[in-house]
Order: structure tokens, then C-alpha cells, then sequence
């Protein structure tokens, strides 16, 4: 079953492709972050069943990108948002080796950090996957039933 680590990985695969001089920034820091890189951070995920077999993931996923330094990079930034604004219009390809799932990534909002040359991009991206589920309870086989009045 795929999980949002399967979107964050798709995610990477797209971007790596687009922009390879960003590299994925995947050490735990606060500050001074490498430039240029990005990180994809998860902020909040919830799960339900659609209908009986169906299972959604809604997840709400933040990219974060840095320019190469903090006093020139703008139009590049900029270039990259509208770009990846299209880009993630599409929905994105992720797969657990045998089937390929197609994630809708919605709500897409970006803001761009002229001051810091720093892009951010909100995603909410939908999984629906069909899930076997497992019986295990057995089937009643004898129903006895005492009636008295």
C-alpha cells in the first residue's frame, strides 16, 4: 500500500528531473540551509475510507526552495514557480512496484520570499487506493434461537 512517503518521493523524482542543480536537502537544520536545495516537509496527514475497499490519504505537504544565494537569484525563483505551478497541475505518478497510482495534487499555493530569494509551495495531494481487506472473523455457520412469552 503507498503511503505519502511514495508521494514525497514522487515529488522529488519531479523535481530532481526539472531543476538538478537543486539538489534535496534532507538533514534536520534550522538555518543556514546548502544554496541552492529545497526540502519537502509534511505538515499534517489524514486518512479515511471512501467506501468499503477505498482508502484516501489527504496530505498537506510544504516544498521549500532556496536560491543560490540570498542577494540574487529572484527571476529564477520566479521562473521556477511558474513552472512548477504547471507541473503540479498534472497529477503526479507514484508506484509501489506493480501498480501505477496517479495523485491528485490539489490546493497548490505558492509564496515567494524576495527579501530571503526563498519559494515555498502548499500542496494537498490525494491518494485513493483500493485496499484488500482481510476477514477475520469467521462466518456464523448455526444460529439457534430460544424464543419465550
Amino acid at each position: 500500500m503507498l503511503s505519502v512517503i511514495d508521494i514525497i518521493r514522487g515529488l522529488s523524482d519531479l523535481i530532481s528531473k526539472n531543476y538538478p542543480n537543486y539538489p534535496i536537502c534532507d538533514m534536520d537544520i534550522d538555518e543556514d540551509y546548502p544554496r541552492p536545495s529545497y526540502f519537502i516537509d509534511v505538515e499534517d496527514v489524514q486518512t479515511n475510507w471512501e467506501a468499503s475497499d477505498y482508502l484516501r490519504e489527504s496530505s498537506n505537504i510544504k516544498i521549500v526552495f532556496f536560491a543560490e544565494n540570498r542577494y540574487e537569484g529572484f527571476l529564477d525563483l520566479l521562473d521556477m514557480k511558474n513552472n512548477l505551478t504547471i507541473l503540479f497541475n498534472d497529477p503526479l505518478l507514484v508506484s509501489d512496484g506493480k501498480t501505477d497510482y496517479y495523485v491528485s495534487l490539489l490546493n497548490t499555493n505558492s509564496e515567494l520570499y524576495k527579501s530571503d530569494k526563498v519559494l515555498t509551495f502548499d500542496i494537498t495531494a490525494d491518494l485513493i487506493q483500493k485496499v484488500e481487506r482481510v476477514e477475520n472473523n469467521p462466518n456464523m455457520e448455526e444460529l439457534s434461537v430460544n424464543i419465550t412469552q
